[in-house]
């Protein structure tokens, strides 16, 4: 992602990778800086797409990966030991339907979580330094970009507002729209 470190989430415990994702932003070592705090248990994004296997695993893969590894390692982990399931449910607004789960599935949560816990960090940071806005920027190309994504290139945001978002909408879109759903490539930076 253009040279910026990315983040993480999951089903465990949310406040001691925000203070590995601000050691990151920091430039510091991961590894070194993630500290146990009081279990955090948040919906997880993976629920509906990950099988039981791979819903036991997801915890302890997310944890090595932010301590030792990265997304790229997240994801080459999740695709194997068959840890997906072959559908999954979703919701339109006719109603429920049944929709195989996409191959590229294990990336795209590696990165979204990668860059959505990035982004915590990166707004503690900017509240920690007194920075009052985050830039939203296209971190990853994609070859059909959304319109709407597009507009909110540039924009600023404040790193409080959004820092309170994704803590409030763990694994499903954020009120903001950062990061603009699967795929979209979007994360922020300082100014």
């Amino acid at each position: 992602m253009n040279g910026e470190v990315r983040s993480k989430s999951g089903n465990i415990d949310v406040a001691a990778y925000e203070t590995a994702s601000l050691s990151r932003c920091n430039g510091k070592e991961v590894g070194k800086t993630l500290k146990p705090s009081a279990p955090s248990e948040k919906k997880a994004v993976y629920k509906q797409t990950l099988n039981i296997v791979g819903q036991q695993e997801y915890p302890r893969l997310l944890r090595e990966a932010t301590e030792k590894h990265d997304e790229s390692w997240l994801s080459s982990q999740l695709r194997s030991g068959g840890k997906f399931n072959a559908s999954e449910t979703r919701n339109l607004k006719t109603g429920p339907i049944s929709a195989k789960v996409p191959s590229n599935a294990p990336d795209m949560l590696a990165e979204g979580e990668f860059n959505r816990f990035y982004l915590r960090g990166l707004c503690l940071r900017a509240i920690r330094d007194n920075i009052p806005n985050l830039i939203i920027y296209r971190a990853k190309p994609v070859s059909n970009p959304r319109p709407e994504s597009e507009l909110t290139i540039g924009s600023a945001v404040a790193p409080q507002a959004l820092l309170d978002d994704l803590r409030r909408n763990i694994g499903i879109d954020t009120f903001l729209g950062l990061p603009s759903g699967p795929n979209s490539g979007l994360s922020a930076r300082l100014p």
